[in-house]
């Protein structure tokens, strides 16, 4: 006999199928691309750079081989159901041919004292009492329910969107752009310094310190980040333990006398200039002493491998 809920029950069976499956791609697509594109950096640190690539590819790989055993099993239901069908029309058939008239009044399960003898055994129908083998209420609900994959949905969304990116990490901070142009301050010293973006903020802080390093040349490495100024960009490093979240921003302004084109944003380079410290009024009208190395020469700005840059 034919059931009318068995057919709904398939359809949401099919869509819970093909909606897992397509968000299962896309979520280790995403994965994968996010690795090729660099987008990783602002979200995770380069260690679990790789296990994301290799999450990514592996549940490509299981999504694949679900759709392949999600098709087979489609066609031969579909197969079956068919041959199910003609089954179905000549049952019904027999079955008229010696149906039995019952009369059980207006309700139906309210009496079980009747029964049919067959072979002096008493047997109950349970069709007459709604109880048949398909007719059954779970009391759960078996619809498709799209709302379950909105969580899953989160990572599609932030990726169609370009998150994250320069501006989620800390990148993208503009603060301190409007330092802008050269200055002429006496140089100091004769070997350049080696410095620590830490050892520069804090010596902004430091009269005597600030004294000590105002003019001469240091040398710093970081990673190539523009600003609205084709002149002037900043240095950014970021020691990252596990994720974006505890990531330290460490920067410094540079200030070029032509405009930087030979190196690519968040390119690893070797900066050598001038050490100054710029004044710059704050919102409540305090001083802020901004770190600043003045570049000579645009050949000073040289790219390099990010294998060489050292973290301190």
């Amino acid at each position: 006999m034919g059931h009318a809920h068995d057919h709904a029950d398939q359809r949401a069976y099919y869509l819970e199928q093909i909606g897992t499956i397509l968000l299962s791609g896309i979520l280790g697509g995403i994965a994968v691309l996010a690795y090729y594109q660099g987008m990783l950096r602002f979200l995770l640190a380069p260690k679990f750079h790789l296990p994301v690539l290799i999450g990514g590819i592996t549940l490509l790989v299981l999504t694949a081989v679900r759709a392949v055993a999600f098709l087979g099993a489609v066609k031969q239901r579909s197969a079956a159901g068919h041959k199910h069908d003609h089954c179905d029309h000549d049952h019904d058939h027999a079955e008229g041919a010696h149906a039995h008239e019952h009369v059980h009044g207006e309700g139906c399960c309210h009496d079980h004292d009747h029964g049919h003898e067959h072979g002096g055994v008493a047997t109950i129908s349970a069709e007459s009492c709604g109880h048949s083998e398909h007719a059954h209420d779970c009391g759960h609900d078996h619809g498709f329910s799209p709302w379950r994959y909105a969580i899953l949905l989160l990572p599609v969304v932030l990726y169609c969107l370009n998150l994250p990116n320069e501006g989620f990490s800390g990148f993208g901070d503009d603060s301190a752009s409007g330092v802008r142009g050269l200055q002429d301050i006496a140089a100091k010293g004769d070997a350049p310094i080696r410095l620590d973006f830490k050892e520069l903020e804090r010596v902004g802080y430091d009269p005597t310190q600030r004294d000590f390093y105002q003019g001469r040349t240091g040398i710093l490495m970081g990673q190539f980040s523009q600003t609205g100024d084709d002149k002037v960009f900043r240095l950014v490093r970021f020691k990252m333990t596990c994720c974006a979240a505890d990531a330290i921003p460490l920067r410094v302004m540079i200030v070029a006398p032509k405009p930087v084109t030979h190196v690519r944003d968040l390119q690893w380079v070797q900066v050598t200039g001038q050490i100054q410290f710029r004044v710059q009024k704050k919102n409540d009208g305090q001083e802020d002493y901004v770190p600043v190395l003045q570049v000579k020469d645009n050949k000073d700005i040289v790219g390099i491998p990010a294998e060489s840059a050292f973290i301190q």
